[in-house]
């Protein structure tokens, strides 16, 4: 059937639904970008509402709310795949406000030592620390042979002091004695005890 449309058509077809639909592709693209640049937009500690101010900075301290928080509160956070905490690490001295006010100025000026305050003061570890092994590992080691040395403790504890002793039914004596009855009454005496024993001799089948 598409064989009889011309070709003409098709592409008068195909124009005018590109035509249509451009303008809604470029709203969608409009508001993806808008909220793309809001997500990923940094407020400004200065333009919080006194609302946040009085709720999170009791909290937080003489710190800075430099972000969005990707927890409930504005708290500090150091993790690898959010490595933009909502707040400095560090509170707002003397020294950290002295230092800040340097780095506006010109970098050549600043040493290694003053560049690497400049980090701790917003944040506490890098990424090379926050990848570096902790070590947890070794406690759960101790809980779990914790419990497996409290777990045979008390299994001893248990069979030396709450488990009866063996029955007296069970005993080699009695056993013996009834092996003795069962020959003398010639149990089995086909494939069973009494098979096995010699009663001319007295004695078992050798």
């Amino acid at each position: 059937m598409l064989s009889r449309i011309p070709a003409k058509a098709v592409v008068h077809i195909n124009t005018r639904a590109l035509s249509q639909s451009a303008p809604r592709l470029t709203t969608a693209v409009t508001r993806v970008d808008a909220l793309v640049e809001k997500s990923t937009s940094q407020p400004d500690s200065s333009k919080i509402s006194q609302a946040i101010k009085d709720l999170w900075y009791p909290q937080i301290g003489n710190r800075d709310i430099v972000g969005p928080s990707i927890w409930t509160s504005h708290d500090y956070h150091d993790t690898p795949d959010q490595p933009y905490p909502a707040v400095r690490f560090a509170e707002n001295t003397s020294e950290v406000l002295a230092l800040r006010a340097k780095e506006k100025g010109d970098w050549n000026s600043l040493t290694m030592e003053e560049k690497k305050q400049l980090y701790r003061n917003s944040f506490r570890q890098t990424f090379a620390e926050m990848n570096a092994p902790t070590g947890s590992y070794k406690r759960i080691f101790i809980h779990v042979f914790y419990i497996v040395g409290f777990s045979i403790l008390y299994q001893l504890y248990f069979s030396l002091t709450c488990v009866p002793p063996k029955a007296r039914a069970y005993s080699e004596e009695i056993e013996t004695g009834r092996m003795q009855r069962m020959v003398m009454m010639g149990m089995n005496p086909v494939a069973g005890l009494a098979s096995k024993y010699d009663y001319e001799k007295n004695e078992w089948k050798k």
